[in-house]
């Protein structure tokens, strides 16, 4: 336990930056804007990111609550560097799942362990709240950890109720430090984080965060090549592809694309040769050689194309075009448009049914599900789902489509013959993006809004865990997904 008082940061450099990003936060946490403010991260050098996550609470732990008013990093010569926390209470109810206690950008270097302010404690008794005396000082948990230039590192920490408790009356909190293992390959997943340059690796069946990837800007669309275990990341920010060797300790390389293509996202053929990638600032698509990692054609399509969609076959993709209202039907082989289809207004996002013959779009500035026949190119259906639908998902074993709309916590569950409401889901915030991990049967949405990813089993339809992911998160990817 280090007994002498940590010294404050020096460097002027290293003290500005952190400054401004938490200036930035400032801002984008107003709560008088009208309209959101994206400003994008620091571009790390010098510098790496530490990420700290506090594990659910033991069993034994579910009368306890605590108050964190500060944690720091601290150097090996003593210097201190605060985070900016993400949570601050911790309750039985707030920590049923893995929390993320707070980040900072660090210099690279050496760090001894971590200070915690306790604000307050108080544990459950036959009687009601008691009231615990919280530590007069900081509280040192000592833990070596390195920090890299431009990585990040994630410190895991799980409360010692027993140890933190004395005599129940005081509260000290004791924290076993630990850097997590990597998950196996089957039970990996990724989390695009538009707004903090990062990807979040979590262990679905844990569903727990291991790690971070720091990555170009504005990452967002994201693919797994399951034979080749890689992942590619679509550089909105930087107009290229970032390439995630899983197999090679998450080594990065990039696909370099054109100035001002502003990729968006991306699908890979079913055998891993082509990667499609659409570029919403250039209204192209790329035909991209993952072997060769180089583009090697692209197409016109429409305006500000998002959404790509392959077929099973991998001999047809679909791409939808926001300001045109329309779906560009593009052949793979020939690297060509071979129709357009008309749609509802900006259309968002869409999926093939389990037959591949239907293409069901959803729009962001129409109330109307468009149900397009694939065998006439021709609208089959239009059905009413409301206003904001922000994510489909179709379940490929029972053809059942999810619906999730802007500012609504319930999922429309609609009957693949009727496209009709059947059921529902009542998750824990708006997602804004579902997938489904086909091993564990689970409908994984993002919630953007808080900045969490859902577990909900479909068979009970009801949320078994939650995590925290980054900032602006955007899409998930896991293996095994269906």
């Amino acid at each position: 336990m280090n007994e002498n008082p940590p010294k404050r940061m020096t460097s002027r450099g290293t003290a500005l930056l952190i400054v401004l990003w938490a200036a930035v936060l400032a801002v984008l946490a107003c709560s008088g804007c009208h309209a959101p403010v994206v400003v994008a991260k620091p571009q790390l050098f010098a510098e790496g990111e530490l990420f700290l996550y506090l594990e659910p609470f033991p069993r034994d732990a579910n009368r306890l609550d605590f108050t964190v008013a500060g944690v720091s990093a601290i150097k090996n010569d003593g210097t201190e560097i605060p985070l900016t926390l993400r949570l601050t209470e911790a309750t039985p109810a707030t920590m049923k799942w893995q929390r993320m206690l707070g980040s900072a950008i660090l210099p690279g270097g050496r760090y001894s362990g971590l200070s915690f302010r306790i604000a307050g404690a108080g544990i459950k008794t036959d009687e009601g709240r008691m009231a615990l005396l919280p530590p007069e000082k900081p509280v040192m948990i000592e833990f070596p950890f390195v920090v890299e230039p431009q990585k990040a590192v994630l410190v895991s920490l799980t409360l010692d109720e027993e140890a933190s408790v004395s005599k129940r009356f005081s509260f000290s909190p004791v924290f076993k430090a630990e850097i997590p293992g990597r998950p196996l390959w089957g039970l990996t997943g990724f989390v695009t984080n538009k707004g903090a340059n990062t990807i979040a690796v979590f262990d679905k069946r844990e569903a727990r965060v291991t790690e971070f990837i720091e990555t170009g800007r504005a990452p967002a669309g994201i693919v797994f090549d399951q034979a080749a275990r890689r992942a590619y990341v679509a550089l909105s920010g930087d107009d290229a592809v970032e390439v995630i060797d899983l197999m090679a300790d998450y080594s990065l390389t990039r696909i370099r694309l054109s100035i001002g293509d502003a990729p968006a996202e991306l699908a890979l053929t079913p055998d891993g040769r082509t990667l499609l990638v659409s570029n919403s600032g250039s209204n192209t698509l790329s035909f991209v050689d993952p072997a060769s990692q180089s583009e090697l054609a692209r197409v016109i399509v429409g305006s500000r194309p998002g959404a790509v969609i392959v077929d099973r076959l991998g001999r047809t993709a679909y791409v939808l075009n926001t300001l045109s209202n329309s779906v560009s039907v593009v052949d793979i082989a020939r690297r060509a448009v071979v129709a357009t289809l008309p749609t509802e207004t900006s259309p968002l996002w869409a999926q093939l049914n389990r037959r591949g013959d239907r293409l069901l779009v959803i729009h962001e500035l129409s109330p109307y599900l468009v149900d397009i026949d694939l065998t006439t190119r021709s609208t089959a259906k239009r059905v009413y789902v409301g206003m904001g639908a922000r994510t489909i998902k179709i379940d490929t074993t029972t053809d059942q489509i999810y619906i999730a709309k802007r500012g609504d916590s319930v999922i429309d569950v609609f009957d693949p013959f009727s496209l009709l409401p059947g059921n529902f889901i009542t998750g824990g915030g708006s997602p804004s993006y579902l997938t489904i991990d086909g091993e564990h049967n689970n409908l994984l949405a993002l919630l953007s809004g808080s900045k969490r990813l859902q577990f909900i089993g479909l068979v009970g339809k009801r949320e078994v865990a939650q995590i925290d992911v980054g900032d602006e998160p955007y899409r998930v990817v896991v293996a095994g997904e269906r």
